[in-house]
């Protein structure tokens, strides 16, 4: 198992097991609750965690600046348009490896 280190906020360092990637959804999940996931987020990165937001939606134009625009400055580390494709397939393909689903449609995950 590999390990981490990760700086407290008041100077001490702690290892941990590893870094978790969290998935979270766009639509009726981050949008449901906007402060409550920028939070979670910020919590997130302070614990060392990255999290990326994967969405069945289509790779458009459209799709991407109406996303990008409601999430900037949200500290998402990435944005996956999987379109038609299951969402572990679409992270697959892009090289991520999710930990941790949060989705309000978990049907959309589930790998081939």
């Amino acid at each position: 198992m590999s390990f981490y280190l990760r700086q407290l906020p008041n100077g001490d360092w702690v290892k941990l097991a590893r870094r978790l990637t969290f998935s979270l959804d766009f639509d009726r999940t981050f949008t449901a609750d906007p402060t409550l996931w920028r939070t979670f987020i910020d919590s997130a990165h302070a614990a060392g965690h990255r999290v990326v937001m994967i969405t069945r939606r289509p790779d458009t134009a459209a799709d991407r600046n109406e996303i990008e625009s409601h999430t900037v400055n949200a500290g998402i580390d990435r944005i996956i348009f999987a379109g038609d494709q299951q969402k572990a397939d679409a992270a697959k393909a892009a090289g991520l490896a999710v930990d941790i689903w949060i989705d309000d449609y978990p049907a959309g995950i589930p790998a081939a």
